[in-house]
């Protein structure tokens, strides 16, 4: 039997729910999978902006949204993400960059985006970002 665990300064902050157990885990189970969802969707749109920035030559939003047939609004919306990019755009991005879909979709729900990027050297500014060097340190 799987166990969910449930505070209880969530069960006392709504006095006016009901207090069974069952509805509680319910509950609990759902805001996780919400919140897996959300973690999925920010890290394929991590992927995406990283894929679109990386790629040689690099590629606009505007070259990227005439690819999928969608303004470069709707781009740069996948690329926060305030929407969710459905899955047509989705496979048709992962083939515009050379990409299989299917470990794309692996890494964003496991580990992120960089396990599929791993391959592709960073750029100046990601190297120094994950050292914690300022560009001017670098440059004296």
């Amino acid at each position: 039997m799987k166990h969910t665990i449930v505070k209880i300064s969530e069960i006392a902050s709504h006095p006016t729910m009901r207090m069974d157990a069952e509805y509680w885990i319910k509950r609990k189970e759902e805001k996780m999978m919400e919140d897996n969802r959300q973690k999925f969707f920010d890290n394929l749109a991590a992927w995406m902006k990283s894929s679109r920035v990386t790629s040689k030559p690099k590629v606009t939003q505007t070259i990227l949204g005439n690819e999928l047939s969608v303004t470069f609004q709707q781009v740069q919306k996948y690329e926060k993400p305030i929407n969710e990019i459905n899955l047509w755009n989705f496979i048709a991005c992962c083939d515009y960059f050379k990409e299989d879909y299917s470990e794309v979709i692996n890494a964003c729900k496991t580990t992120g985006y960089l396990r599929v990027k791993a391959s592709v050297p960073m750029t100046k500014d990601e190297e120094y970002r994950n050292a914690g060097i300022k560009e001017t340190d670098a440059k004296k």
